[in-house]
C-alpha cells in the first residue's frame, strides 16, 4: 500500500518546494483526469478533493481509493473555528516522491471518480453478440 505521508518535524526549503511541486502535479491530475475539484493546502501539507457536503460520497471515495492500495484520508475541511464533517479526501504526497507515487495517487482518484460518478453505457446488443460467439 502506498502510505499517507505527514511531516514529522520542520521541513527544509527544498523539501517544501518538492512537496509543492508534487502536490501541484497530483492536483492537476485530479482535476484533468478524475474530473474533480482539487485543492492544495500547503499549510497542512494536504492535496486532494472535496465531496461537498456529502459524507456518504466521501466514505465511498475513501473505500474505493483504499481498495486501490492507496492510503488516503477522509478529513474535515481545514476551516478555522468550524466543526465540519469529513468530506474531503486527501491523498499521499511527499517531498521527493517518485513519479510512480504521484501517478498512483492520481490514478486511484480517477478510477474512483469514474466508478462512482460516471454512468457506464452498456451496449447490450454487442454484449449479446460476444456471448453468443463464445
Amino acid at each position: 500500500m502506498t502510505p499517507y505521508w505527514e511531516p514529522d518535524g520542520p521541513l527544509s526549503e527544498a523539501e517544501i518546494e518538492s512537496w509543492r511541486h508534487n502536490a501541484t502535479r497530483i492536483a492537476t491530475g485530479i482535476a484533468v483526469i478524475a474530473h474533480l475539484e482539487a485543492f492544495v493546502d500547503p499549510t497542512n501539507f494536504r492535496v486532494g478533493f472535496s465531496c461537498g457536503d456529502d459524507v456518504e460520497l466521501a466514505k465511498a471515495y475513501e473505500a474505493q481509493i483504499l481498495a486501490e492500495n492507496i492510503e488516503c484520508r477522509r478529513v474535515a475541511p481545514a476551516v478555522a473555528g468550524r466543526d465540519l464533517p469529513a468530506t474531503e479526501i486527501v491523498l499521499p504526497c511527499k517531498p521527493f516522491a517518485s513519479d510512480e507515487m504521484v501517478s498512483q495517487s492520481v490514478l486511484a482518484a480517477m478510477k474512483a471518480s469514474h466508478g462512482l460518478e460516471f454512468e457506464t453505457i452498456w451496449d447490450d446488443e454487442e454484449a449479446f453478440r460476444q456471448s453468443a460467439d463464445d
